[in-house]
């Protein structure tokens, strides 16, 4: 399990300690009930005014006890019984609970921030439907401030989107020579390790027939959840259901007998790793130092601390990147090399305060509650209207801290792709995409009409029918910083949309650009020459990928296809691009027409869809009628829930030349045929 080093080798099997780490954090849109949940599962008092959370909040760590059934926690009280219990037992348990912000700015950023997590809770109001559109809002005292922001999401949508970017996020890897295990059972057919999910349904107060409406809920989360089984393990409450129903603000028997089954099933996701005893002194001893220094420490404090263990320097850096991975420690040092973060709250509340004030406005609001007085009165509006904000406004906000400069998190929030520092600008000015407002359709009618005087656009589609979270903000930053792309120009651009941001070019390619987050699909127009299209559809695609990499995405599920709109079937694949976007489109990319034989096999869905479109087929009007041609059942097509009509002929063809391998292209034509002559 453990790969000896030069500091390891003497050591005999009782110089380690074997300890489990379950992070386990909760997300979901604003109003939704995180915080009262984790305060429902930690044992504490409920909170009955609402305060909306930080973009992140990490809460105290509990060490619990093997022996514990899980279903409740014990914090071990002091360093000395945490060491004497790692002495007596096989292992010790950490467990680290991770509270998120529900506003839509930060659900941009909150990707930059996490790391793997073993156990994620995504929050849902029983009291909305998950058709609704989901409103985000900002709370103080109970207080709501500014008008809810609309994203075009319902909450549908948010929960799939949060689920699916969490679950694409990949494990730590073996580090130092430790290996980090996980259970047998959270393990897919290939070894890899398997987050788990818990779809907590809170306001269960709010509801006067909870049993109609969950027994409706749990057949509809079965449906949209069910393409998750592959990356992640959804757990269940009884009787094959998704959602454990709550009233986080009560203390009932019920409602402690789910929190209980609820702790207990978060203790049985962990990641386990036999670590040097020193390691495992030297964390305990970090957590006590943090107390004493405010939550940051500089990293010769640490290798002071590490000294009085017998540990080297080398062996200190060792130990704080394999704990980055697996605690609430934050270390960078490829980014900030001399600071540690052993409680990272003191920055994520600034970080909170920055954000909020594009969240309303007023005298009493960024006075009384945020306590900014403005050095620059045209701060809000600038943050507003174009994103952008300069070191006045971080002095105004106190980024000032004694281990730590705001110089130095300008820096780490760049590299998350949080934020970026403009080029050319008088003061040093930085653009956050996330605090942008969003534009209303007719405001984004008018920018696509603007943009498609040459050529329609490309579209970047992934497979699970929403942009994984936080990626269209980084792609947007990732721009800016292209050689090709990112222009000083970009500052004086009147005004910017979060779901629409113009980026003028530099003068390799001129023109500018329109990047659309239409929730489901990106989609990318250019006004200037079209001979320029298809180099920097290349160089958006490279920078999407480098993106996902950047927030440890898994790349097999967060890699885009390429697409195009059709007017009359929406969205189809590069190979059916319609005429007016064949500028995108590479020399060698023109598909060839299509020759069939009767008794040659299908090669692919590929393949028979460019065969469907050589006979004038219509998607939108005889995808169901082909389906059902091909022996296709009505339940069969009842869980396909595509929007789009290619797409979902796609996926029936994909389903039949699964269930008939061999099948020919005589088949498919007579079937084409018929459905033609009938309709």
């Amino acid at each position: 399990m453990i790969k000896h080093t030069e500091s390891t080798s003497s050591m005999d099997e009782s110089d380690f300690v074997n300890v489990r780490w379950t992070k386990v954090t909760v997300s979901g849109p604003s109003g939704t009930g995180k915080s009262s949940t984790l305060k429902l599962l930690l044992d504490e008092e409920a909170e009955t005014k609402h305060h909306s959370t930080p973009v992140v909040r990490n809460i105290e760590t509990k060490i619990i006890l093997p022996e514990d059934s899980g279903k409740k926690w014990r914090k071990i009280p002091s360093m000395d019984e945490a060491l004497e219990q790692s002495k007596k037992q096989d292992n010790v348990h950490f467990i680290y609970a991770v509270d998120t912000g529900g506003q839509a700015a930060f659900l941009d950023i909150a990707p930059a921030l996490l790391r793997y997590n073993s156990v994620n809770i995504v929050t849902h109001k029983l009291d909305e439907a998950l058709e609704d559109e989901t409103a985000f809002y900002y709370s103080i005292n109970d207080k709501k401030y500014g008008e809810s922001m609309k994203r075009q999401l319902t909450n549908e949508q948010v929960l799939e989107c949060s689920i699916r970017s969490l679950a694409s996020i990949n494990p730590p890897k073996p580090f130092e020579g430790i290996e980090v295990l996980h259970p047998k059972e959270l393990e897919d057919t290939d070894g890899e390790n398997k987050p788990c999910f818990i779809v907590i349904g809170t306001f269960k107060d709010k509801v006067t027939d909870p049993r109609s409406l969950l027994k409706s809920k749990n057949e509809k989360l079965k449906k949209v959840l069910s393409g998750f089984r592959n990356n992640a393990h959804i757990l269940q409450y009884k009787d094959d259901a998704l959602i454990f129903p709550v009233n986080t603000l009560g203390r009932s028997s019920q409602e402690q007998e789910i929190a209980d089954d609820i702790r207990r099933k978060i203790c049985e996701s962990y990641m386990e790793a036999r670590i040097p005893r020193k390691w495992f002194l030297f964390q305990l001893k970090l957590n006590e130092e943090s107390k004493m220094k405010g939550g940051i420490l500089k990293k010769s404090v640490c290798d002071e601390i590490g000294a009085k263990l017998s540990l080297t320097p080398r062996d200190v850096n060792s130990a704080l990147k394999f704990f980055h991975h697996l605690t609430a420690l934050l270390y960078f040092p490829d980014i900030i090399s001399d600071t540690v973060f052993l409680d990272s709250q003191p920055l994520f509340e600034k970080l909170s305060k920055l954000i909020a004030i594009s969240f309303a406005d007023g005298v009493d609001y960024y006075d009384k509650e945020l306590g900014i007085d403005f050095t620059n009165k045209m701060a809000p509006d600038n943050m507003k209207d174009k994103g952008i904000f300069d070191n006045s406004l971080l002095e105004d906000i106190g980024f000032q801290f004694k281990e730590f400069n705001y110089k130095s998190f300008m820096k780490l929030l760049e590299s998350l792709h949080v934020i970026i520092q403009l080029p050319e600008t008088q003061t040093e000015t930085y653009f956050l995409p996330c605090v942008l407002a969003i534009a209303n359709p007719f405001k984004l009618d008018e920018l696509k009409q603007k943009f498609s005087i040459t050529t329609d656009p490309f579209v970047l589609k992934w497979k699970e029918r929403v942009i994984p979270q936080g990626l269209y903000c980084a792609l947007v930053l990732r721009l800016l910083q292209e050689e090709a792309i990112g222009s000083e120009c970009f500052i004086d651009v009147k005004q910017q949309f979060r779901n629409a941001i113009t980026l003028p070019c530099k003068s390799k390619f001129g023109g500018s650009l329109l990047l659309v987050d239409a929730t489901s699909h990106l989609e990318v127009y250019y006004l200037g020459k079209v001979e320029n299209c298809p180099d920097i559809r290349e160089i958006i695609f490279l920078q999407v990928i480098e993106a996902a990499k950047a927030f440890h995405y898994d790349l097999s599920s967060s890699r885009p296809d390429i697409c195009f709109i059709d007017s009359s079937e929406g969205i189809v694949p590069l190979a059916h691009c319609p005429i007016r976007s064949k500028a995108w489109l590479k020399k060698d990319e023109n598909p060839a027409p299509i020759t069939v034989e009767d008794e040659e096999i299908i090669p692919s869905v590929t393949e028979a869809t460019r065969f469907l479109d050589q006979r004038q087929f219509k998607y939108s009007r005889h995808y169901e009628s082909l389906a059902l041609a091909l022996g296709l059942t009505d339940d069969v097509l009842d869980t396909i829930l595509d929007d789009s009509s290619f797409r979902r002929t796609a996926e029936c063809l994909a389903i039949w030349l699964k269930n008939n391998p061999g099948s020919k292209w005589k088949t498919l034509k007579e079937a084409v045929q018929n459905v033609l002559l009938e309709n």
